[in-house]
């Protein structure tokens, strides 16, 4: 609900709460929601094997859409489109080898948040102490703010990606981490360290 609150108005100023409620506002807590359309939709996409969803009405009305909202899809770039098989990134948690998908996905801030973690703490996952928390919060946060510095199309972002979950990044975290306080972080590039300032102590 607390996503629906925050995005309300541009939801209602496009006509969109029109997709998740046929009286056009936001869903109740614990409402069941029905997206009629919605279901019409993936049931065209699947009975052509995928293809009305780059050619055809649907296309047209996603490239509009998104030209109506400030963006430049066209449906010519949808209809060129093709699919690429890639070779997923990893990394090993605990005695598990976790995969996820490359850049320009955001996969790889969940094997940097991993690695931050383990640099910290050996303790279980499944701890909802205060403290498991806090680091928890502190490496996803640290992570995330890679992703949206550094993420790019995979063309682009060469070798020096997998820096971003190399020791020496984790370490930089590990170093700066305050078990009593959140840490701002300075960006610097990949081939650097991460600065912070002095930890925030929580009030």
């Amino acid at each position: 609900m607390a996503s629906f609150r925050v995005a309300e108005r541009d939801l209602r100023g496009k006509g969109a709460l029109s997709i998740w409620s046929d009286r056009g506002e936001l869903p109740d807590l614990y409402q069941r929601i029905q997206q009629i359309p919605l279901a019409k939709t993936l049931n065209v996409i699947g009975q052509s094997k995928g293809k009305d969803f780059y050619r055809g009405d649907i296309a047209r009305s996603i490239a509009q859409t998104v030209r109506d909202t400030g963006g430049w899809l066209m449906e010519e770039d949808l209809a060129e489109h093709t699919a690429e098989w890639v070779k997923p990134i990893s990394t090993n948690f605990r005695g598990y080898d976790v995969f996820t998908t490359p850049a320009s996905t955001q996969g790889f801030a969940l094997l940097a948040a991993l690695a931050r973690v383990s640099s910290v703490s050996e303790l279980p996952l499944s701890n909802s102490s205060a403290d498991n928390i806090h680091l928890l919060i502190e490496a996803v946060g640290a992570s995330l703010q890679d992703r949206d510095a550094f993420n790019d199309d995979r063309t682009r972002v060469g070798a020096a990606f997998e820096k971003l979950w190399s020791n020496d990044r984790v370490s930089d975290f590990s170093d700066r981490f305050d078990p009593k306080g959140a840490a701002r972080f300075q960006l610097s590039q990949v081939t650097g360290r991460r600065r912070a300032t002095q930890p925030i102590s929580p009030s």
